[in-house]
């Protein structure tokens, strides 16, 4: 099983200790290239945003939580309202449509065909 039924919906599983079964949730996640954000979404990145849930992944890039529902509108309000870039919003439109709720940055991440890149 690798966590998800055939239509890409997320399962639980019920795992059983001695206090009894609790419900296990799995996310999932996209890995992308660093280079799918501007030097400018770096640089916000590397401060402290107050846009987002996010978490540094030492020197290599950054881990992105996505929210859900309303929270996501407010997400993309706040991502346009401190100034990140379309092509950041877009890739995490793109996480969205993916059915993933985390984003991986990595310096060595994958493609992402039809998206923009940039060097810096």
């Amino acid at each position: 099983m690798n966590g998800t039924d055939t239509e890409g919906e997320l399962l639980t599983r019920q795992i059983v200790r001695e206090d009894g079964p609790e419900e296990t949730e799995f996310h999932t996640m996209l890995v992308a290239s660093t280079r799918y954000i501007t030097v400018e979404d770096r640089d916000k990145l590397e401060g402290k945003s107050e846009s987002l849930v996010y978490f540094a992944k030492g020197e290599y890039g950054w881990f992105i939580n996505i929210p859900e529902g309303t929270e996501l509108e407010e997400l993309m309000d706040r991502l346009v309202n401190h100034g990140f870039s379309a092509a950041f919003v877009n890739l995490i439109q793109f996480t969205v449509d993916n059915k993933c709720q985390w984003l991986m940055l990595d310096r060595d991440g994958g493609n992402l065909p039809g998206l923009p890149t940039f060097k810096w």
